[in-house]
């Protein structure tokens, strides 16, 4: 009937070998096996898909609700980072929580660290808050006694109203009073015994109560402690193969790098992903340009936009599946404005171990509802670099979305603001479409198909939103069929507003195309794309 919730869903491993899941946790982040985040179809004690920052204390807050309209009890607690405190989603669920009398208990594991390092004032002042172990054993054992000594409970309200009067008048008020949970200090989130006592004093009060653990991140684990960045979400063994001399995220970095040099109003914006979105040779080299706004991604695309509207040069870079939160600020705040923004949307596609929550395989359908979204898509990193050096020098919303890790077989630059589609094969039998990192997928496939006697054409297309339609039509009228080849939903998809446009011309043409399901588990790549 207690209900936890942790946010994110790393901070679940324990939890999960707790919870009957400790033979099959070998399995972690592999195709069928655990997940990598708490998974309400895996297990009866995961309450909540937490896969997004910021979400824990809206989810038991809903719960804490739909227990009471039931007439059940129970209590209802959220675990979630400092680093979570940088985005808003919280502020908001504690505005609301605080103002209750729900059973609700929010516990801060402070350990100064997100996916990098924490930025903002909210963390910086917990770090500075401290209560000592005893404090909250005593205050304990006084609340027993005053509910077993005659007229204790109507003396205990006397005491706390003096007591309150007089912390006002001696001591300035903080947000967490303001938001209305009682404040149980900071408690060793390392020791064991002094997280019971704060826990348990807490699930007796029946009313929103906060907790903040100060914890030493990957304590007795030496390589967490010195690099506990590399080490926020560990992969999987990659079973001795040699990791990839370079990546997308990393020719980013470097193009940036670049760019600052050449441009000197560009600006760098990013959520709590310097590391991840290979921006640290950017902040070291152009601190005064470099913006981290902490998981606060609505608030970089409309800090961003006006940034713009100021005569700077800003490139937000976010994950694919982060970026999903801005939508709103996309629309209303750069788009409709018409403001000169560049977006970099690092890890579409697939996100492979880390699953459903990550999968960047919804930007393309839902970009393509932005007005005046330009959309490029590299397939190699000399693309990656022109496509970016090209975008940050328009004036327009533009956006470049690439994959996690490194490029394919394909390494050649077919990019020029000349034409949106190039013609990568020659053929007559069927024309192959496709963009990014699909374009090594269409040339396997190509090469599969002259073996049958077949022989495909690919197009390429480099600036996929809006679809250059008009560029692909007269190819698909030549070899009569068509296939489309893509890592993204069928609904908003390139293959969708293909069929759409060949529909519209009259052409008659066999057409296939091929997506990935709207929902898609964790697992390596090859079991995932053996379901496409």
């Amino acid at each position: 009937k207690d209900k936890l919730v942790y946010d994110v869903g790393h901070q679940s491993y324990a939890h999960k070998l707790l919870t009957d899941r400790y033979k099959n946790f070998d399995t972690l982040r592999s195709f069928g096996g655990l997940s990598g985040f708490q998974n309400p179809n895996e297990s009866p004690y995961d309450f909540f898909q937490t896969g997004h920052a910021s979400t824990s204390v809206s989810a038991v807050i809903g719960f804490a609700r739909a227990a009471r309209m039931r007439g059940e009890d129970g209590c209802f607690v959220a675990v979630t980072g400092d680093g979570a405190l940088t985005g808003g989603m919280v502020y908001e669920a504690l505005n609301d929580g605080g103002a209750t009398d729900l059973p609700i208990v929010v516990i801060i594991n402070d350990n100064e660290m997100s996916i990098d390092k924490n930025v903002g004032v909210f963390p910086a002042k917990l770090s500075k808050l401290r209560l000592k172990k005893s404090y909250i054993q005593a205050k304990g054992r006084y609340h027993k006694a005053m509910e077993v000594i005659p007229g204790g409970k109507a003396l205990n309200r006397v005491f706390t109203a003096i007591k309150e009067r007089v912390k006002r008048l001696l001591i300035p008020e903080s947000l967490l009073d303001y938001l209305g949970f009682e404040f149980l200090g900071t408690v060793d989130g390392n020791d064991v015994q002094a997280l019971i006592h704060a826990i348990r004093y807490a699930k007796e009060q029946n009313h929103p109560v906060l907790i903040h653990a100060k914890t030493e991140k990957g304590l007795g684990y030496l390589r967490s402690i010195e690099d506990p960045e590399k080490l926020h979400s560990v992969p999987r063994d990659n079973g001795g193969n040699k990791p990839a001399t370079s990546s997308f995220s990393a020719e980013f970095g470097k193009t940036m790098l670049e760019l600052g040099r050449e441009e000197p109003l560009l600006a760098a914006v990013t959520a709590a992903m310097p590391g991840g979105t290979g921006l640290m040779p950017f902040r070291e080299a152009y601190p005064e340009r470099f913006i981290d706004v902490g998981i606060a991604e609505e608030h970089a695309v409309t800090m961003a936009s006006a940034l713009a509207r100021g005569g700077c040069k800003p490139v937000v870079a976010l994950y694919s599946t982060f970026l999903q939160r801005a939508f709103d600020q996309l629309l209303n705040d750069a788009a409709l404005q018409k403001i000169p923004l560049t977006v970099a949307i690092d890890r579409s596609g697939l996100a492979c171990d880390d699953g459903m929550t990550h999968n960047g395989i919804y930007d393309v359908g839902y970009l393509s509802m932005i007005p005046g979204m330009q959309l490029y898509a590299p397939s190699d990193y000399a693309e990656l670099h022109y496509m970016l050096s090209y975008a940050v020098k328009q004036n327009a919303l533009t956006a470049v979305r690439y994959h996690k890790g490194s490029e394919g077989e394909f390494t050649e630059n077919t990019f020029t603001d000349k034409a949106n589609v190039f013609t990568l094969r020659e053929g007559n039998d069927i024309t192959l479409v496709t963009y990014g990192m699909s374009v090594n997928k269409a040339l396997n496939v190509a090469s599969l198909l002259e073996e049958q006697g077949v022989n495909a054409e690919i197009l390429k297309i480099n600036r996929i939103i809006p679809l250059p339609a008009e560029e692909i039509l007269p190819h698909i009228k030549k070899t009569g069929r068509t296939a489309v080849i893509e890592e993204v939903v069928k609904n908003g998809s390139i293959g969708e507003k293909l069929s759409s446009a060949l529909s519209s011309s009259g052409i008659q043409a066999e057409f296939h195309a091929f997506h990935v399901h709207d929902v898609v588990p964790h697992g390596d790549r090859k079991s995932l794309e053996k379901m496409m």
